[in-house]
């Protein structure tokens, strides 16, 4: 599915330049195909607001890269 719309970069892994329109139906697509319980997208925009870059739809919490090696 992600093929239609960009690159395999890595096994699951895919690098995609979409504009609003095929961003809707590329994240619509994928969210109906996925396993919530299993599953996990995300969504990286680069160039935009950092508050905006990332995207999640998983059950698992993310990562707190500011104090990711913090004790």
């Amino acid at each position: 599915m992600c093929e239609n719309f960009g690159l395999r970069v890595q096994l699951f892994v895919f690098e995609c330049q979409v504009g609003d329109t095929e961003m809707v139906k590329l994240r619509h697509e994928l969210l109906e195909e996925m396993n919530p319980n299993e599953d996990s997208i995300r969504f990286y925009f680069l160039g935009e607001d950092p508050s905006k870059r990332v995207e999640r739809h998983c059950q698992e919490t993310s990562i707190d890269f500011n104090n990711a090696l913090s004790s």
